[in-house]
């Protein structure tokens, strides 16, 4: 973000530079004795005479009025660089926050496969018929993550005394998590 408002500005400030090199360059080449050959008379870039006093002293201003501009884009380049040390504090805490939330996230998931896995072996030790009826009552989604990581040969004594469609609906649930 530096990088790019200092390059605008140091752009900027060298077409300005460039801009009265340009301006001036002639000026400078001319001979003193031309200049005060016509009574100071120059013309602009408008073909209106205009005196040598009358040219500088608008070159003056327009140097002035540089000056201030280069003030200007300063200040700004230095409010730049505070809003991008702002940022990048801000975005050190966002990376802090979000380690935090990951740790938290993985604690949570670690004690969900901790609490699952003794459920699993809470229907593993039930009776096939039991366990059917019980797990037909939760969702479909609860029960596929069950029925999974109980033995297949459990498993399948279960779904054979399961619902159907029900079996259909866990197995479809199981499948999807599996693609995922």
């Amino acid at each position: 973000m530096k990088r790019a408002g200092t390059n605008s500005i140091k752009v900027y400030v060298f077409l300005i530079v460039t801009y009265l090199l340009v301006a001036l360059f002639p000026l400078a080449l001319l001979p003193q004795a031309a200049l005060a050959a016509d009574d100071d008379i120059i013309l602009d870039d408008k073909g209106k005479k205009v005196s040598f006093s009358e040219l500088y002293s608008l070159l003056e201003e327009e140097r002035l009025k540089l000056n201030a501009r280069k003030k200007e884009l300063e200040e700004e380049e230095k409010k730049l660089d505070a809003l991008k040390s702002e940022i990048s504090k801000e975005y050190k805490k966002l990376m802090e926050v979000k380690k935090e939330l990951e740790k938290v996230f993985i604690q949570k998931e670690e004690k969900s496969e901790v609490d699952i896995k003794g459920i699993v072996k809470l229907y593993e030790a039930m009776n096939p018929e039991e366990a059917a009826k019980a797990i037909e009552k939760m969702s479909i989604k609860m029960a596929a993550q069950i029925i999974s990581q109980i033995s297949a040969r459990k498993s399948g004594k279960i779904l054979d005394a399961m619902n159907t469609n029900k079996v259909k609906e866990i197995t479809r649930e199981m499948y999807e998590k599996r693609q995922k």
